[in-house]
């Protein structure tokens, strides 16, 4: 089954929920992109997820180490996933 991705980069916080409402219902998941991340912070991963409860949250940390690290981060903000770079060490994959 395909799914379908919002990648939300450019775009503020305000700017962010509001086009995620508009599309809501024809989207799976919601890509917090890393800038957007970098600008409004991990704070925006507990407010998709009030907002949103039937969409998927994905953070694109774009993580190169410390995985076991910033995947904790992440899922006690309640992401659902998060991305690690393909070239990242195995053991940043495992953690």
């Amino acid at each position: 089954m395909a799914r379908l991705q919002l990648a939300l980069d450019g775009l503020d916080a305000e700017e962010a929920f509001q086009l995620v409402a508009e599309v809501a219902d024809l989207i799976d998941i919601i890509e917090i992109g890393t800038p957007l991340l970098k600008h409004e912070g991990i704070g925006l991963v507990p407010r998709f997820v009030e907002e949103f409860p039937d969409l998927q949250v994905l953070v694109d940390t774009k993580t190169m180490d410390v995985g076991a690290y910033e995947a904790e981060f992440c899922f006690d903000h309640g992401a659902d996933c998060m991305t690690v770079l393909g070239v990242a060490d195995d053991a940043t994959v495992s953690g």
